[in-house]
């Protein structure tokens, strides 16, 4: 069985706008998709690539958020991406603190790695997307590629950097040569089913989907 190629997104910040710091996203009220978000997913698996969201969300231990409301958030983003013609093809979640030792917590690589064990995926022609060090970082000890959305200087030395996600299939056709690396010659869009991925919850090694 070959090997996929995989898109592995950040949450917040990437996908839906940030809550204020200190704050969290707690319901769908307030999950708010960024521009364009869905139709650069679309994109993205038109090259040929599965989309994986790999998020921490410590917002659940602490008590803030809860696993019913994470859950219909995750459901209204993968309808959204389904009518742009794409699919989320799983998330999975990191619940802790930091003060918990947990190894899934980005930039500990364990989102990536159980997503990459799950899914047979290819980290050296995969790519993590995220605003943030420590995805760069979670990324590079995945063996993946990586793409920073904001400034260079805050990049901790991605692959590329981009202000929206919007621009990511752009960039990545321009590491792939004007297609998907690896995509048929005559590969024709795709138009996925907009159901509901599975949601990994990794609570502890070892890692349970």
């Amino acid at each position: 069985m070959p090997l996929v190629r995989a898109i592995l997104l950040d949450r917040d910040g990437v996908i839906n706008r940030k809550a204020p710091k200190g704050e969290y996203i707690t319901s769908h009220t307030e999950f708010t998709l960024l521009p364009g978000v869905a139709e650069a997913i679309g994109a993205l698996c038109n090259l040929q690539f599965e989309v994986f969201v790999v998020t921490n969300q410590r917002g659940i231990a602490r008590g803030c958020v809860s696993w019913a409301d994470l859950d219909r958030m995750h459901s209204e983003l993968t309808a959204a991406v389904g009518r742009a013609g794409g699919r989320i093809r799983q998330i999975y979640i990191c619940p802790h603190d930091d003060s918990d030792g947990c190894e899934c917590r980005k930039p500990k690589p364990g989102l990536l790695l159980a997503a990459i064990r799950d899914h047979r995926i290819d980290a050296a022609n995969s790519w993590i997307i995220g605003d943030s060090a420590s995805d760069v970082l979670a990324g590079k000890a995945a063996g993946c590629k990586t793409m920073f959305v904001g400034p260079p200087e805050m990049s901790a030395d991605a692959d590329a950097c981009l202000d929206s996600l919007r621009n990511a299939p752009g960039i990545i056709q321009s590491f792939t040569g004007g297609r998907g690396q690896g995509a048929p010659a005559g590969a024709t869009s795709r138009q996925p089913s907009p159901k509901s991925p599975e949601t990994a919850a990794i609570v502890s090694p070892p890692f349970r989907t």
